[in-house]
């Protein structure tokens, strides 16, 4: 069965399951997010021993999912992507969380999924009511890039890890690459299908620019130094090989910066079942400049 046939029947459960709230029967959403997107998340990553805990990171209180076998050791660390944010989205919870599902694919000691903002949560004090801002316009807002930085400065004290090796898809590769730029703990870096210049992929896209919003092509000499490896999807209509290349030649010169083309993918699908291979792939300081 095809994604989106998947994605089609869950909906179609949800639907369902409102009408039968309107009887007095069911309930299918909770400040704005489906509950099938909350179970469905925690049935893939408790097979995996991804576990769920809450980590409060003012003004957010941001879900994470962790298996740490090794502490005193680095972590691998997913960052989610943007999720829904159409202008008719109540939650940004995605209904395929990808990040998600890349994690429960890595088989290292120490991996942790960090989902962003007011998903599968929101503000500390009401999780019905974090301001819709934050997923939208200021994704990318300095508020959020200290949200996200707090939590991995948490994780790391927790667990004593020596280090980060951070992964990000859609979105959240722009999360991924900023804390990079601003940390001495990264080692390394890989995105997927990521959205590394958002003002070009909003140009490109026909949408309004993220007014608010940090860009992260303006970090990109910052991260010129660590490891790097890029998978731009071969059928992506969303996020194509041009936004990496605008980040790249942001960077100016380096070695440590290598990107493929992926067949078989397109911004969602097909990225699942190849991603312990190209989690094999070099990621170290011996590309080409």
């Amino acid at each position: 069965m095809m994604l989106r046939d998947l994605r089609r029947n869950a909906q179609l459960v949800c639907t369902l399951a409102a009408f039968a709230a309107l009887l007095g029967t069911a309930a299918c959403a909770r400040g704005g997010m489906p509950l099938w997107r909350e179970e469905a998340a925690n049935r893939l990553a408790v097979p995996a021993n991804l576990h769920r805990r809450q980590v409060t990171a003012d003004p957010f209180s941001i879900a994470v999912f962790e298996r740490v076998y090794a502490e005193g050791k680095p972590a691998t660390i997913y960052f989610e992507g943007d999720g829904e944010n159409g202008a008719a989205s109540m939650n940004p919870t995605p209904d395929y969380p990808v990040g998600l599902h890349l994690a429960t694919r890595d088989l290292s000691d120490n991996v942790i999924y960090i989902a962003r903002p007011c998903q599968y949560s929101g503000t500390v004090a009401d999780d019905s009511k974090c301001p819709k801002e934050f997923w939208g316009d200021r994704r990318f807002s300095l508020e959020v890039m200290e949200s996200m930085n707090t939590v991995l400065d948490k994780l790391k004290r927790r667990y004593d890890l020596r280090g980060f090796n951070l992964v990000g898809y859609d979105g959240g590769a722009a999360v991924a690459t900023m804390l990079a730029a601003k940390r001495g703990d990264v080692l390394s870096l890989r995105t997927v299908a990521g959205d590394l210049d958002h003002a070009a992929l909003t140009a490109k896209l026909g949408r309004p620019p993220l007014a608010g919003s940090m860009n992260p092509r303006d970090f990109a000499a910052d991260v010129a130094h660590i490891p790097q490896h890029h998978f731009i999807g071969v059928g992506d209509k969303i996020v194509d090989s041009s936004i990496y290349e605008s980040f790249r030649n942001a960077m100016g010169p380096s070695t440590c910066a290598r990107f493929s083309i992926v067949d078989e993918t397109t911004h969602e699908e097909g990225w699942v079942n190849r991603w312990p291979s190209l989690l094999k792939q070099p990621v170290d300081c011996n590309a080409g400049p």
